[in-house]
């Protein structure tokens, strides 16, 4: 059947929306001066009923797919991997925005409003979180990309998806850290809920490899990560941008290579 396949376009659909929803309300739902919520700002309001919209409509629409646990202790069955320019792009991405965090990092500006020291840290928290974009880059695409050898295809491993799942855990520890201390919860929460669900989707993909994956719990949290993702895009600098922007592709690779493979199972 092909309504599997249907699933990174629905995923997709809803975060191009999540996108426009969250670019009018940086735009328009906070005030210049304070950087606070404007009182009955309506974009605060309509995307948060968007999200748990879609994340109800996943859950919905996941019942689907094949209950229980996956017994095939196999990535490449649950994900056939296949020439793509999904994971060429979204390594690409997370390389550049690694990089770019890095380099903002080692030529921090002066910033009055903190204790020197806080500000030193925070400095030092953003070059590791650059360092492991840059690490997660390079264990995903080494996880989606295998080379072929001798005419066959070479199986995925899971270890450098746990390494990803695990370093950008880290990163979520130490981007909470620096988004809250922004006082309005409206102005960081996105992020940091897309950067969660970003972490799960990668753990609940790499449990196919350990007998343990959950069809129906994983293209879920997939969707909806792609979703909070393409949402999440819309905030931050160049370099958070390009974040978001490349785990919303891994994610949408990762949903389709399934998709792909629960169509092929059911027909």
């Amino acid at each position: 059947m092909k309504k599997f396949q249907l699933w990174p376009w629905l995923a997709l659909a809803g975060g191009c929306g999540a996108f426009l929803l969250r670019w009018a309300q940086l735009r328009l739902g906070f005030e210049a001066d304070t950087g606070l919520p404007v009182p009955g700002d309506p974009w605060g309001v309509v995307l948060p009923l968007l999200l748990a919209a879609l994340a109800i409509l996943f859950l919905a629409l996941s019942r689907g797919a094949p209950a229980g646990v996956t017994a095939e202790a196999s990535l490449g069955r649950a994900f056939p991997v296949e020439k793509s320019l999904l994971p060429l792009l979204g390594g690409l991405l997370w390389l550049v925005s690694g990089a770019f965090q890095m380099m903002d990092a080692g030529s921090p500006e002066p910033v009055e409003s903190f204790d020197s020291s806080f500000a030193a840290s925070l400095s030092r928290g953003a070059m590791i979180a650059g360092i492991l974009t840059v690490l997660s880059a390079v264990c995903l695409f080494c996880t989606l990309s295998p080379s072929p050898r001798e005419g066959r295809r070479a199986e995925p491993n899971a270890v450098p998806l746990l390494g990803a799942a695990a370093a950008l855990v880290v990163r979520l520890v130490l981007r909470y850290r620096a988004l809250s201390m922004d006082p309005s919860l409206q102005a960081y929460y996105l992020p940091l809920v897309a950067l969660t669900v970003l972490c799960l989707g990668l753990y609940f993909a790499a449990a196919f490899a350990f007998s343990a994956g959950r069809s129906r719990r994983f293209l879920a949290v997939a969707a909806w990560g792609t979703v909070l993702c393409l949402g999440a895009a819309a905030d931050g600098d160049l370099s958070s941008r390009l974040f978001y922007l490349g785990g919303a592709l891994w994610l949408c690779e990762l949903l389709r290579l399934h998709a792909k493979s629960l169509s092929a199972k059911t027909e």
